[in-house]
């Protein structure tokens, strides 16, 4: 009983590790590992709201179109700045994130940004509006290959195999092991 047992915590322990190796291996190829971001506060009381775009599409707040990368604007608390996000032929909106990382919070705002435009009032910190346009394969049209987007599902996959083949390895182990242990008892009755 005391091998069983040591086996099954070596077990524990062999999957444990395969499973943070590929968490951490998923965090490192997808670059979500860690996000730095710092935000000032100009002379005038005005805060530091960036905007992102990534993909292919267009951020259009009026005056500028912001179109992959980013643009910051200094507003004052409860000054309001409006967006219309235009995603390219053949790309739609995948997501819309706004946050206040020195409030901690993060706000999802995809949906309304499919109705069209997206809000932003202004609050006494530092925000992030990041925008991602993907390929729109709702058509049976993709757009073009090899994309950041397209990477990032391949990433993905990838770390769910690896999930996969540890919980299949030791399911496999544990079966063997329990199928030892009736062998085992079933000598010692007889």
């Amino acid at each position: 009983m005391k091998r069983i047992l040591k086996a099954i915590t070596g077990i524990l322990a062999v999957c444990s590790f395969t499973v943070l190796t590929v968490l951490t291996a998923g965090a490192a190829e997808t670059g979500e590992a860690e996000t730095k971001v710092s935000f000032t506060v100009s002379r005038d009381g005005k805060y530091t709201l960036s905007v992102e775009a990534s993909g292919n599409g267009v951020i259009r707040d009026g005056e500028k179109d912001i179109r992959d990368g980013i643009v910051e604007y200094q507003l004052s608390v409860g000054e309001t700045k409006v967006f219309r996000i235009v995603p390219d032929e053949g790309y739609r909106i995948g997501r819309v994130i706004y946050e206040q990382p020195e409030l901690s919070r993060t706000e999802d705002l995809t949906q309304q940004a499919l109705s069209g435009e997206i809000q932003i009032s202004m609050e006494s910190t530092g925000a992030v509006l990041r925008v991602e346009f993907v390929p729109d394969t709702s058509s049976g049209e993709v757009g073009q290959e090899g994309s950041g987007a397209d990477a990032a599902r391949t990433g993905d996959t990838s770390r769910m195999l690896g999930y996969m083949a540890a919980l299949a390895g030791a399911g496999l182990v544990l079966a063997y092991l329990s199928k030892k242990n009736k062998k085992e008892q079933q000598s010692h009755l007889d």
